[in-house]
């Protein structure tokens, strides 16, 4: 197998790490928002002990629930196991000094020197980049997991907040209605032996001068 190969596995599972970690963000922020959203309605949101305020807290509870496993899966998929590399330059100048050491007491240097070397940075590669799959694919299985509790805990949070909604509508005072004095109404009685109605203003009549007596 060309050890080319191997290198590009390599690089590939790193470039890997660098996608997983930067995927981390999306949900991060959105966790933060609901946590805010969350925490600002149950601030808001008295205890009633009625019907709609027991699914507000049913439906806030679970979302918090969700929401803090959510938290521990995306700590789980950015600071999850350790990622192995190869050797570092002095100890690969190290390893090769010291086969070359020996194979000038024991063996010829110009043929399996280069081979056995080789060998040794292919077999380490190999290593090392079946570690970092198996890594990738753990943190990639804890990323998935953690969008997951995201979106639900998303839709809980809703439902949370509809609840609210709800409540402080039917919370919410009637308003006063105006009431109107209506004008008296004046009502005429005609009595059946009258030709005509009952004046509504009272006349006076002026006094007469007494008669003169005249003497015989």
């Amino acid at each position: 197998m060309p050890h080319s190969l191997f290198r590009e596995l390599y690089a590939e599972e790193l470039a890997r790490r660098d996608a997983l970690r930067g995927s981390v963000a999306l949900p991060l922020g959105l966790l933060s928002v609901i946590g805010g959203a969350l925490g600002a309605l149950i601030a808001d949101h008295p205890f009633r002990g009625n019907l709609i305020d027991g699914a507000f807290w049913t439906a806030a509870m679970v979302s918090i629930y969700l929401l803090v496993r959510g938290a521990y899966y995306l700590m789980k998929a950015y600071h999850g196991d350790r990622y192995r590399l190869l050797a570092s330059p002095d100890k690969l100048l190290e390893h090769h000094d010291n086969l070359r050491s020996w194979h000038q007491q024991h063996g010829d240097v110009e043929k399996q020197l280069p081979r056995e070397f080789d060998d040794y940075v292919f077999r380490q590669a190999a290593a090392v980049t079946a570690f970092n799959r198996q890594v990738n694919n753990n943190r990639s299985e804890y990323l998935f997991r953690a969008n997951t509790e995201v979106v639900f805990c998303a839709l809980f949070a809703l439902t949370a907040y509809a609840a609210h909604i709800a409540y402080r509508r039917e919370d919410k005072p009637q308003a006063i209605q105006s009431v109107q004095i209506a004008e008296p109404i004046h009502v005429s009685i005609k009595r059946p032996n009258d030709s005509a109605p009952a004046a509504s203003s009272a006349t006076t009549t002026a006094p007469r001068a007494p008669a003169k007596t005249r003497r015989p």
